[in-house]
């Protein structure tokens, strides 16, 4: 079940940017999961020198934000939309949820996780996007310090200090995958994008060529690799740099509890 509360916002035009946040909390798993969401909320705030805006999804918390969010000043937040029973579509659910909402009120979306924090580069992210003549048919990502090398024998992994990252470029094989895909903490892309490649309304579907296997939990990198074949790129910008905590409890989740809750 999804609740869904719309904070007042602009009707006059489009958001230049929305951040899709998805946010879990609970003893168990991810006990620290309210206090990454303020310091991400904080450190994008005292980052971003563009318009923007924010659509939380509270993944079935221990603890609502609602009130906190904005008790703390962050009134970019345009929606709080909270999931009670995520056990069917876990993260991946969520993220389909805010990315849908985003396309209604931004041009551009980032889709994220609350474990990470931003700095003044993500200005550049915005504007590399921004005059890409490609943006409408390309997925971008930034430089991190916490991509998973396990996580698909194709994704693409990179250190701030790697100097071969710079010279890397998206480029299509032979066989028609790519040279590297991107990790699904931190996604940018065109709402024209999302409109284009979504099936119904998602733009991660559970059931698709590529998935790892268990089909509930994920398979992003998977799903880049088909839209490869439909003429999408996938874009590293370098000039962007990510912080990104490592909280692996999401995976951890899906080994102890299966399909069920977080």
């Amino acid at each position: 079940m999804i609740f869904q509360e719309q904070y007042p916002q602009r009707i006059d035009k489009l958001r230049k940017v929305i951040f899709s946040v998805t946010y879990h909390q609970s003893d168990k798993i991810r006990p620290n999961g309210h206090m990454y969401l303020l310091n991400y909320l904080q450190s994008l705030k005292d980052s971003a020198k563009f318009d923007f805006g924010v659509v939380i999804v509270d993944n079935q918390s221990e603890i609502n934000m609602k009130t906190a969010v904005f008790e703390n000043g962050f009134d970019f937040v345009e929606d709080y939309i909270r999931i009670e029973d995520q056990s069917v579509s876990g993260l991946t659910g969520a993220w389909n949820v805010g990315i849908k909402r985003s396309s209604e009120i931004g041009e551009i979306i980032i889709n994220t996780n609350e474990d990470l924090t931003f700095d003044n580069t993500i200005n550049n992210f915005v504007s590399e996007i921004e005059s890409d003549i490609h943006k409408d048919t390309s997925i971008y990502g930034p430089l991190t310090n916490g991509v998973s090398q396990g996580a698909h024998p194709l994704q693409f992994s990179n250190n701030r200090l790697d100097k071969d990252v710079i010279a890397l470029k998206s480029e299509r094989r032979e066989d028609g995958t790519w040279s590297q895909v991107l990790n699904g903490f931190f996604l940018g892309f065109t709402s024209n994008f999302y409109n284009s490649f979504k099936k119904k309304d998602e733009l991660f579907p559970i059931d698709h060529e590529n998935n790892r296997g268990d089909g509930k939990w994920g398979g992003q990198e998977g799903i880049m690799i088909e839209w490869a074949n439909k003429g999408s790129v996938c874009k590293v910008i370098p000039s962007c740099w990510i912080n990104h905590i490592k909280d692996r409890t999401y995976r951890t989740a899906r080994y102890l509890y299966g399909d069920g809750g977080l």
